[in-house]
């Protein structure tokens, strides 16, 4: 902070230990208010990939659906889950399980609009909410994130892993323009996909 006049001499230590004691106080507030940034983003978001968290995702959703409803429009969800990410983090360390999970959010984050929503809401699960996109706009999607996922090499203790993952798919019912009842939908047709043997979507 700087303090100027055009007086010679026009201030005196009383004044400048006054000045000097608000620029401390501003400096404080200041940093006091970055901190309170940092702390209300960490609240929203996944500190390992930088994607909503549960909580704030399902916070979200619950606005976007009644906004849907409003709208009269639809709404859809895809379920995600890496394949066999267990064993990855069991052969390969949790420190690559963590690098991989950051790569498995940046790929997915490249494919999706500014309006869809990802989010991380288990260790190894994700969760993409699409407004305004109909099933058929879901599984196209859900398919681009699985082919760009499954040609991305990642770099791993001096070489490079595949990784894939399945995905469930569902579009909101307009009649009842329920979340827990898509999200649920959406969770089963993943364990479709798991049981088709992964990397697929259902």
């Amino acid at each position: 902070m700087t303090v100027d006049s055009r007086e010679v001499n026009a201030y005196d230590q009383e004044a400048a230990q006054f000045a000097q004691a608000f620029a401390n106080q501003a400096a404080s507030a200041i940093q006091i208010s970055r901190l309170f940034t940092e702390m209300q983003s960490l609240a929203l978001t996944d500190p390992l990939t930088g994607t909503l968290n549960r909580r704030q995702f399902f916070e979200m959703a619950v606005q976007i659906v009644a906004k849907a409803r409003n709208d009269k429009d639809t709404l859809s969800a895809i379920m995600i889950d890496v394949d066999n990410y267990k064993s990855v983090n069991d052969t390969l360390g949790h420190l690559a399980g963590d690098h991989i999970l950051r790569i498995v959010a940046d790929c997915f984050a490249t494919e999706l609009m500014p309006q869809d929503i990802l989010a991380r809401v288990g260790g190894d699960e994700f969760t993409v909410l699409l407004p305004g996109q109909n099933r058929e706009q879901a599984e196209n999607k859900a398919e681009r994130l699985r082919s760009t996922l499954e040609s991305t090499s990642i770099p791993i203790k001096n070489t490079f892993v595949t990784i894939t993952a399945s995905f469930g798919v569902a579009e909101i019912d307009p009649d009842r323009m329920d979340l827990d009842d898509m999200i649920n939908r959406a969770d089963q047709a993943l364990y479709q996909s798991k049981n088709a043997g992964r990397n697929t979507v259902s």
